[in-house]
């Protein structure tokens, strides 16, 4: 068996992934991860620090040397490389290469480090392709693996003045996500009759970003669906810093909102999942929205935006429904718009997430109320939608593992 490395740190989704048995090779290191603890940059340690103009400076201007170094195209080591005979780099290329390697995309651009700024400079911008190209061409380098047909479709229309269309393309792999199996027929049953019986509708909505991902407009629907006579119960699981003061005040007021923290594990997310009947995510920024594969895989039809990977999960009015999103940080050609500080850099999440805190989309408040209620009164149709869609999705735990396979076997181990 051959051992292939696998970026870390990484999330719970990849740990899984790298838990799979496959053929002929194993992906490590091996860790436990129990839940994501992936909260708002502004709430961590080394923002806190930069916070003192002097840490900050020398911060930023140690990344600026290893930037510079790199030619602008960020690289990542790893220790160990002796025990290993190929890799799995995510979004960035491998420094030195001594192995063979491929590079999953999770964002058209991110393989710049989201530093955007510098390819839309003119005189960096060769400097920079040069790189990119000495990259590719590498002969360890195998191709790219993308997390979406969005991204990958972004990626070469951005970087289309170094790439031809589709270069070293290898495949679309989504990320891996586990079946739910706690769901059971008892379950799907007993939810569907509780919405026969005029019971209360039981919305989730998962974030770390409260405002970000929607909860405003969330709880401005869930009040207007109150004020109209309907039965509703919203679970809310965030990071509990992140909802603005005006709704911790909402919620803290009503029995039939409650808010969990958002470290939950799998059987816990579950479990939530098979005491729920709607995921709302009405994201104004994201690439994948794992969440949303994990409520549909349990039966949930989900609410959401049409923000980059998502429509590829969700069919219109079988598992769920698509509002526009608002906030438009990619343009038509998939390039982050202007101004590049706010849309097309690492505060990019930050910056949306404050404007959101104090800005409420009323449209998108009717659109949740008024999906909430079709939903609820076909419920039945829907759930067992979402669960045959989901069954035969690319997103599908037998589809991911039989794609990575058949990749690292054709690229890393039978070319050595």
């Amino acid at each position: 068996m051959k051992n292939i490395y696998y970026s870390f740190p990484r999330r719970k989704w990849e740990n899984d992934l790298v838990n799979i048995d496959f053929n002929n090779f194993n992906l490590s290191p091996k860790a436990d991860i129990d839940f994501d603890n992936i909260t708002t940059n502004k709430n961590g340690l080394k923002s806190k620090l930069k916070k003192f103009k002097v840490i900050k400076f020398l911060i930023e201007f140690r990344n600026f040397l290893k930037l510079k170094v790199d030619n602008y195209v960020p690289k990542s080591n790893f220790k160990g490389r002796e025990n290993y005979q190929g890799a799995i780099m995510f979004q960035r290329f491998l420094r030195n290469s001594n192995m063979p390697y491929v590079v999953y995309v999770e964002n058209s651009h991110s393989i710049l480090g989201y530093t955007y700024e510098h390819y839309e400079n003119q005189k960096l911008r060769s400097k920079i392709n040069r790189e990119l190209r000495k990259c590719i061409e590498d002969n360890n380098f195998k191709g790219f693996v993308f997390f979406s047909e969005r991204s990958k479709e972004g990626f070469y229309s951005y970087f289309r003045d170094v790439y031809k269309f589709e270069e070293k393309f290898l495949d679309v792999i989504y990320p891996y996500v586990k079946d739910n199996n706690l769901l059971n027929e008892d379950i799907i049953n007993k939810k569907i009759l509780e919405l026969q019986e005029n019971k209360a509708v039981k919305l989730l909505y998962i974030s770390s970003m409260f405002s970000l991902k929607g909860g405003c407009e969330i709880i401005e629907a869930y009040r207007k669906l109150i004020r109209m006579g309907y039965k509703i119960h919203l679970t809310i699981v965030t990071n509990k810093k992140s909802i603005p003061q005006k709704y911790k005040q909402i919620i803290e007021l009503d029995e039939n909102i409650n808010v969990l923290d958002n470290k939950l594990n799998t059987e816990e997310l579950f479990r939530l999942f098979n005491d729920n009947h709607i995921l709302l995510h009405p994201t104004f920024m994201d690439s994948t929205a794992i969440v949303i594969m994990e409520a549909l895989k349990s039966g949930l039809p989900v609410i959401t935006t049409d923000t980059f990977a998502i429509p590829e999960y969700i069919v219109a009015e079988k598992n769920g429904y698509l509002i526009e999103n608002p906030i438009k940080y990619y343009d038509l050609d998939l390039n982050p718009n202007k101004p590049l500080e706010y849309y097309g850099g690492e505060k990019t999440a930050e910056y949306i997430d404050d404007y959101k805190s104090n800005t409420l989309y009323n449209f998108i408040v009717d659109d949740i109320a008024e999906k909430i209620i079709i939903i609820s009164k076909d419920f039945k149709k829907f759930i067992f939608n979402t669960l045959d869609i989901s069954k035969l999705s690319n997103y599908s735990e037998e589809v991911i593992r039989d794609k990575w396979d058949k990749i690292i076997n054709n690229t890393i181990i039978n070319n050595e």
